[in-house]
């Protein structure tokens, strides 16, 4: 009995140590084998969830993380109601995109949010990725 108890000392502290000592940040399974003098082999397991979430750093020279809602795509993934932001304003696709150039470039007929009457066509390299809001009910 003296011998379980001493066991299950010795194996409940190296658990924990290793457990406080493992920095954890997600799920986790440690598994503790143990020889006490005598020769006795142990093995315990235990299993644990982090209650942090892994936060990174802003990294020095990367730009700002988007907005909620906002997604990056390529002018190719354009939807009839996205939104986007440029200098001279917010903008709605009104327009299916079409390609010039051998699918190089890609066109969209856009309109002013604020003016809806405003319309202009937006011109974009297929490689370019354009920061939007998609429409509700949209994927």
């Amino acid at each position: 009995m003296a011998r379980v108890r001493r066991a299950s000392v010795i194996i409940s502290l190296a658990l924990l140590l290793s457990a406080a000592t493992a920095d954890a940040q997600g799920k986790y399974l440690l598994w503790s084998y143990i020889t006490l003098r005598d020769g006795e082999y142990w093995q315990a397991n235990l299993a644990f969830e982090s209650k942090t979430k892994p936060v990174q750093p802003q990294l020095p020279g990367m730009p700002p993380p988007l907005p909620p809602g906002t997604r990056r795509i390529f002018p190719m993934q354009l939807q009839i109601g996205d939104r986007m932001t440029d200098e001279a304003g917010e903008w709605e696709v009104v327009g299916r995109l079409y390609t010039t150039a051998g699918g190089k470039n890609g066109h969209v007929r856009v309109q002013r949010v604020e003016q809806p009457g405003v319309t202009e066509v937006k011109l974009w390299g297929a490689y370019e990725k354009i920061s939007v809001q998609r429409a509700e009910g949209k994927r």
